[in-house]
C-alpha cells in the first residue's frame, strides 16, 4: 500500500498562504488546504475549489477532510500530524478574527474619542481640510508631550 503524505505548511513554511498538503500516492491527486479556510482539491478530473466561511460550514470541511484521510488509509502519526496541522489552523483563525475585531473596536473608540476632542476644541471634525485635520493633530501631539513630561 502506498503512503499519503501530509505536510504542514504552517511548520514548514510559514509565510506561505497554505496550511497544510496532503498529497496522494499517484502524484496527480492533492488537496490543498489554505489558511483562509479554502480548500482546492486536484486531481487528474480538474481541480475543485471550495471556500467555507460559516463555522458551521468549516466543521463540514474539516470533517470531511479528516473522513478524506482516513478512506485514503492514513493512520498514526501522518494522521496526528494533519490533526494538529488543523488544529493550529483554527487557532490562527481565531486569533485573526480577535485581532480584527480588537482593531476595529480601538478604530471605532479612537474615532468617537477624536471627534469628542474636536468638539471640546470647538471644531467640526467633518469640516476639517487634510491640512487643518494635520495641523490639529499635531497640536494634540504637542500637549500630550507637554503633560506626560
Amino acid at each position: 500500500m502506498s503512503t499519503v503524505r501530509v505536510k504542514d505548511m504552517t511548520r514548514d513554511d510559514p509565510d506561505s498562504d497554505l496550511a497544510a498538503v496532503v498529497q496522494f500516492p499517484e502524484g496527480q491527486r492533492a488537496v490543498h488546504v489554505l489558511k483562509d479556510g479554502t480548500v482546492r482539491l486536484i486531481s487528474p478530473a480538474g481541480t475543485v475549489i471550495a471556500r467555507f466561511q460559516e463555522e458551521q460550514k468549516r466543521d463540514t470541511l474539516r470533517q470531511g477532510y479528516i473522513e478524506h484521510l482516513l478512506s485514503a488509509g492514513v493512520t498514526g502519526a501522518e494522521l496526528e500530524r494533519a490533526l494538529d496541522a488543523i488544529a493550529r489552523v483554527d487557532k490562527r483563525l481565531v486569533q485573526q478574527a480577535d485581532r480584527a475585531a480588537r482593531v476595529a473596536d480601538l478604530e471605532a473608540r479612537s474615532e468617537a474619542r477624536f471627534r469628542e476632542w474636536c468638539r471640546e476644541q470647538g471644531v467640526e471634525p467633518d469640516d476639517l481640510t487634510e491640512s487643518e485635520f494635520n495641523e490639529l493633530l499635531q497640536q494634540a501631539i504637542r500637549a500630550t508631550r507637554r503633560t506626560e513630561q
